[in-house]
Parts: C-alpha cells; structure tokens; sequence
C-alpha cells in the first residue's frame, strides 16, 4: 500500500513539472516491479505534458526493469513481486511506451501477459489503445474496434449482458474522440447491451453498466438521468458501501450537477481511505486531472472508478460554475481522511505548490534528496 502511494507521488511530481524528482523517487522503491510502474506513471506524466524527450527513455527503462523481475528467478525480490505484480508492472509499462508513440514495443509487451483471448493481454492491450489514441490512433482505433468484437461475439445467445456496457465503457474511455465512427460504433453496442438488460429475466441491469450509461447520457438526459439514479441509490441504501461502487456513484452524481449528493455519498463510507479515494475521484474529474489511477493500483474497484472518471471528462466535462472551487472542497476532504495519495492528481492540477511540502516530507523520510522548487513548478 505505502508503495502504490509512492507512485502516485512520482507521477503527481512529474505533472507538476518536477519530473527528475518524480524519477528520483520511482527508482528508491524496494522491486524492480514497483520501480516500473512508479517510472511508467513519470512517462506518461511527461507525454501528457508533450515531453517525449524524456518520457520515451523512461517507458523504456520501466520496460527493461519487467524483464529483470522475469530474471530474478527464486530471489529475494521475486518472492517480493509474484506473477500478479510483474503482469500489473508490465501493464503500466506498455501504456508508457504507447503514451511516447512506441506502439510496437507496447504491443510486444503487452503480448507477453498470455495468449491473445486472455484477461490480462486483453487488458493491457486496452491500455495500449488508449495511449496510442493521440501518437496512432489508427492502430488505437483498430485495437478497439478488435476488442469490441470479442466482447460482442462472448455470448452469442445474449444470455448473459451484464457488465459488457461497463467493458464498452471501457473502450469509449480508450479511444476518446480520436476516432468517431469507433465511438459512434460503440455507442450503438452499449444501446444494443442496455436494451438487452432491460428486458433480461431475472437478471436486473449491473450497477457499473448503470453509471456507464448514466455518464454517457448526462448531459443530453440530465434530469431523467438524475432522477434515474437517485431512485437506484434510494433502493440500494439498505446495502454496506463496500459492496456499492460507491465511488461511482458519487461520480454519476457530480457528473449531473449535484455535488452535494456526491459529497453525501462519498460520506457513506466507513472506512477512511474509501471514502478519501471518493472525494477525490469527484475532485479530479472536477479538476479535470489526467488519469493515471490505474498505474497505482491494481483494485478493480479504482480501475472502474478511474475508468468512470476519465469517461465524464471526455464525455460530459464540468460545465457547472464553481467546478475548480467544489473540486478545492472535495480535495480537502480527501485530505481530512487521511488520503493525501488519493488527492496526489487533482492536487497537482489545483494547488502545484502544496505537492512540495508532501515530497519534503517523503524525501526525508526515505533519505533522498529533492530538487525541484516552487519556481520550476510555476513555469511549467
């Protein structure tokens, strides 16, 4: 845990155009795989920002350390970092590659987590698509179009939908609007799946597939979508928040425009970093902070929720005045609960300076020495 954190912290540095701190920091962690995916969160932080200079040589170095787990055989550090976590590190490393526009080698990694119909491949291939949108997004296009056609062919007798709208969610989150006619195709399949689980017997229509379309349709649907939702939540109130996508929920409803229903519900939770991890995800995409979450974590409840996120900024982005100043509040919230690595993203977006005073005291609890200042921060 104390790591995924860490490489929050490397990856909010390198936004906030700290980047030879952010690397800094990625290359003090324990394992080879846990330096890669703090290194692949810096590259991605600097391709965003159009830094390919910097950002190609460290997707490459996050590349080489997966290899050298693979290496390490029955060493300490293998049994450190299990199967699970070099999968998780190689991810992140193909997304890095594909961010800096090296597709083949993200795609030759990538082909390195299983064969082609596997989770983990298919995953990472995802991913892929979704960092090559802006270098190639012909192949991102293709490699998205390729995945809708498995989800689509997985249940030819249509028995069993639920969750295949969250899935397309996924990949309209993917392509962004890189390529239209991609999007306008799955859109027509999430139309397909929705109808489908509507009309499904004793199956009832999947809480993450819900928010998927409650995101998509917001802002055309806003007070039908609204209503929608509240009635859902309503009926769900008799169940603990752990086993809600509670985060999301609290999403759909910034996404709508009511942020003191999101604040209620991020309220809900009963344990602290939960409920930190919800402020936040409604903070950053009020900020509009970039995504990133995914490289941090392998929880396949912040995967959906950063999924969620990154989906309402390309598809209903904050139109609502006062976005920045609610997105400040809910930071603060995060903050209170202790979930400052939560915050890391829309903190970087918002308050740049603050970031310094988190790495101050990080560097010195772990004997590094900072080099970044408040004027670099500010001429980015």
């Amino acid at each position: 845990m104390w790591e995924a954190k860490l490489v929050t912290l490397s990856a909010a540095l390198a936004a906030s155009g700290l980047p030879a701190d952010g690397a800094r920091l990625a290359r003090s962690l324990r394992t080879p795989a846990e330096q890669a995916r703090a290194l692949a969160a810096v590259s991605v932080a600097l391709a965003g920002a159009g830094n390919l200079t910097l950002a190609q040589p460290l997707a490459h170095e996050a590349a080489g350390l997966t290899r050298e787990n693979r290496n390490k055989g029955d060493s300490a550090s293998r049994r450190i970092a299990p199967d699970w976590t070099v999968g998780h590190s190689k991810r992140a490393a193909a997304y890095a590659l594909a961010h800096a526009g090296e597709g083949e080698r993200a795609l030759e990694l990538a082909a390195e987590l299983g064969k082609p119909d596997g989770s983990g491949r298919r995953r990472a291939t995802v991913l892929v698509a979704a960092g090559l949108r802006g270098p190639d997004p012909v192949t991102a296009a293709k490699l998205v179009e390729a995945e809708r056609e498995r989800l689509m062919t997985r249940a030819p007798d249509q028995s069993d939908v639920r969750g295949r709208i969250a899935a397309l969610g996924n990949l309209i989150a993917a392509i962004g609007d890189a390529d239209h006619a991609c999007e306008a195709g799955l859109r027509q399949a999430i139309d397909e799946a929705w109808s489908l689980q509507l009309t499904a017997k004793g199956q009832g229509v999947d809480w993450q597939d819900f928010l998927v379309v409650v995101v998509l349709e917001g802002t055309n649907q806003q007070q039908d979508a609204l209503r929608a939702l509240e009635a859902r939540e309503r009926n769900s109130r008799s169940a603990p928040p752990w086993e809600l996508p509670t985060a999301g929920i609290a999403l759909g409803y910034a996404v709508l425009g009511d942020h003191d229903a999101a604040r209620r519900v991020s309220a809900r939770h009963n344990v602290p970093s939960d409920r930190a991890e919800a402020y936040a995800a409604v903070a950053g995409y009020l900020a509009g902070a970039p995504e990133n979450a995914h490289l941090a974590s392998w929880n396949e409840d912040t995967a959906f929720t950063e999924m969620l996120r990154t989906l309402a900024v390309s598809q209903s982005p904050p139109v609502v005045a006062g976005a920045v100043e609610q997105a400040r509040r809910f930071v603060a919230e995060a903050l209170a609960d202790g979930g400052w690595h939560h915050a890391l993203p829309a903190l970087a977006r918002l308050a740049p300076e603050a970031l310094l005073q988190v790495r101050n005291i990080v560097f010195s609890h772990l004997h590094l020495e900072a080099g970044g200042t408040e004027r670099e921060i500010h001429s980015r």
